[in-house]
C-alpha cells in the first residue's frame, strides 16, 4: 500500500537550489543569494537541507556566505548536503521528486513526474532531468539514507500544482491542471484518474477559482490553498472589494468551505489577509500570496513581504501549526521572479 504523506509529517530533508548567474536571479543575484543563505541557515538548524548547487566554486561561496551571515540562529555544516549538478533555474517545489511511502511507510517512492516549465514558458530541460542525474550520480537512498527508489513518469506534473493532506485526499486547481501544453489532450476526467492511480487517492478536492494576476503557473494550488493538521484548510482570503482579485478569492473561499473530507465532515478554514499589491519593474503586478509557507521539522517558514499584514498572516498559521515555530522569511525579493518561498523548495518526507 502506498500514499502521499503530508508535508508536516517527518522530513528526511528539504530540497533547494543555489541562485547564480546562470538562473533568472542574475540581475538581482546579492539579494536572491542572501535569502537564500537565511532560508539554508535556518533550515539546517532543524533539519537536513539538500543543495543543487553548480560546481565547488559556488559550494565554497555559500558556506563562505553562512559563515558571514549575522544570523540569531547559526547555521549547522553536518546538516547542508550539496550536490553539484547542472539546472535552469531554482523552483525545486515543481521539479523535485514526488514522495510517497510505501509498505508501512518503510520505503520513499520518488517520482520524477516530466517538468516543462509550466507549459512551455520557460526552459526546462535541465531541470526535468535533475533528479534522475542524482540518482544515477549518487542515489537518493544514499542521499537521503532511507531506501529510496526514483520512478520516471511521462506525465507532466509540477509539486506546486497539488497538495495532500496524508490521508489519501488531494487539493488541486482545475485551471492549472487542464492549461495548454500539459498533458493535453486529454479530459478532465482522464486527469483525475491518473492522480487517483499514481497517489492511491480516496478523494479529490478540485478548486475551480482563485488566478492571482502574475501567476506563470496556471493557478498553482500552494498560491491558493494548504492543508493543515486536524481537517483544517489555509486559504488565501482578499477582504478588499476594490482590489482585482477580490471576486477570484471570494469565489474560492466560498467553494472551499462547501468542501467535504472523505467521511462528509467540512474542514475548518482559516483566512488569510492578502498582502497589498506588488508591482515589478514593468508595472505588472506580482502574485504575492502568505499561503505559500513552507513545512519543515518543528517549524513554518512563512514569507513576508514589508507589508502591513505579515504580523497577522504569521499569527494566523501559528494558529494551524501550535505546536510549531513560525518563522517569518522576508520574500521580496522571491516574489520579482513571481513566486515565493514554498516555489523553491521541495519537502523529502522521511521513511522508517
Amino acid at each position: 500500500m502506498t500514499r502521499v504523506p503530508a508535508e508536516w509529517e517527518e522530513q528526511a530533508a528539504l530540497l533547494v537550489a543555489w541562485p547564480d548567474e546562470q538562473t533568472d536571479w542574475s540581475t538581482n543575484l546579492n539579494a536572491a543569494q542572501s535569502l537564500y543563505v537565511n532560508l539554508i541557515g535556518t533550515v539546517s538548524y532543524f533539519q537536513p537541507i539538500i543543495v543543487l548547487i553548480r560546481d565547488e566554486q559556488q559550494k565554497a561561496k555559500l558556506f563562505s556566505k553562512l559563515t558571514n551571515n549575522a544570523s540569531a540562529r547559526p547555521y549547522k555544516a553536518n546538516q547542508i548536503t550539496c550536490v553539484i549538478t547542472e539546472y535552469n533555474d531554482t523552483w525545486t517545489r515543481d521539479y523535485g521528486p514526488i514522495t510517497l511511502l510505501k509498505d508501512e511507510d518503510t520505503q520513499a517512492l520518488l517520482y520524477d513526474f516530466t517538468f516543462n516549465g509550466w507549459g512551455n514558458k520557460f526552459a526546462a530541460d535541465l531541470d526535468n532531468a535533475v533528479n534522475r542525474r542524482i540518482d544515477e550520480a549518487i542515489g537518493w537512498d544514499q542521499l537521503l539514507k532511507q531506501m529510496s527508489q526514483l520512478t520516471p513518469s511521462a506525465w507532466v506534473l509540477e509539486g506546486g500544482s497539488i497538495e495532500f493532506d496524508g490521508q489519501g485526499t488531494l487539493m488541486t486547481t482545475r485551471h492549472c491542471l487542464e492549461a495548454p501544453n500539459r498533458n493535453q489532450p486529454v479530459t478532465y476526467d482522464n486527469i483525475i484518474a491518473d492522480l487517483t492511480s499514481s497517489f492511491n487517492l480516496q478523494n479529490t478536492l478540485t478548486l475551480s477559482h482563485g488566478l492571482l494576476e502574475g501567476d506563470d503557473t496556471d493557478g498553482h494550488i500552494d498560491t491558493l490553498a494548504r492543508f493543515c493538521p486536524n481537517n483544517t484548510i489555509v486559504y488565501q482570503g482578499c477582504d478588499r472589494e476594490n482590489d482585482a482579485h477580490f471576486d477570484e478569492l471570494s469565489n474560492m473561499a466560498d467553494q472551499i468551505k462547501r468542501f467535504r473530507s472523505p467521511n462528509n465532515t467540512p474542514y475548518h478554514c482559516v483566512e488569510l489577509p492578502l498582502p497589498a499589491p506588488k508591482y515589478g519593474d514593468e508595472g505588472q503586478r506580482l502574485p504575492a500570496s502568505f499561503a505559500n509557507f513552507t513545512i519543515i521539522n518543528k517549524a513554518v517558514l512563512v514569507p513576508t513581504y514589508e507589508d502591513e499584514n505579515d504580523d497577522a498572516a504569521l499569527a494566523k498559521i501559528g494558529e494551524c501549526f501550535p505546536n510549531r515555530e513560525i518563522i517569518g522569511i522576508p520574500c521580496t525579493t522571491l516574489i520579482q521572479q513571481g513566486g515565493s518561498l514554498h516555489c523553491i523548495t521541495m519537502h523529502l518526507p522521511a521513511a522508517r
